[in-house]
């Protein structure tokens, strides 16, 4: 995850300016709020860059706070398959679980619109998980959204024909 730390922004103020547009943070309690304050770095990734490459590791957990990062599957043939997209208030449950598994990433991430997060070292994240109940709520409930998008997306590709994919695909909006 290269990025460049957004000037302006490493201030406590500036910090808690950032951190009020997650609505995770806002509903946080206050000692978890003073911590993210304390420990967390805002950066900037801009459009194209890589958020995760697969067989890295992971030093940070991210929120995103603006912007939008795909994340996907690379196959040697070099086609691309889409897992799911990452938005604004939003983790990573790939980044989340390389860091709290110590594993090297899966997959690819890739930032779509610049983005506008907040890094936390992944040893202080390790440690907020076993220390704040409303931390493992939100973590918790990202993972079951997205095993719900990934699950739907095997059972599209597993049963469902092509071109009923692709009928479906025109019929929706662009966007």
């Amino acid at each position: 995850m290269a990025g460049t730390v957004a000037s302006g922004r490493t201030s406590a103020n500036g910090k808690r300016e950032v951190l009020d547009q997650i609505p995770f943070f806002t509903y946080s309690p206050p000692d978890l709020q003073r911590a993210l304050i304390e420990a967390a770095t805002v950066v900037h990734l801009e459009a194209g860059a890589y958020f995760l490459r697969e067989g890295d590791s992971c030093a940070h957990f991210a929120i995103v706070v603006s912007g939008r990062i795909r994340v996907f599957k690379l196959a040697e043939s070099g086609q691309e398959i889409t897992l799911y997209h990452v938005g604004a208030g939003e983790i990573c449950p790939l980044n989340v679980s390389c860091v709290l598994s110590d594993r090297p990433v899966p997959a690819m991430a890739r930032i779509e619109e610049d983005v506008e997060a907040i890094i936390v070292p992944a040893h202080t994240f390790r440690l907020w998980m076993a220390e704040h109940e409303s931390l493992r709520t939100f973590v918790f409930q990202t993972f079951s959204s997205r095993l719900s998008e990934v699950m739907s997306l095997v059972e599209e590709i597993a049963f469902r024909r092509m071109d009923q994919r692709l009928a479906h695909r025109l019929e929706e909006p662009s966007g």
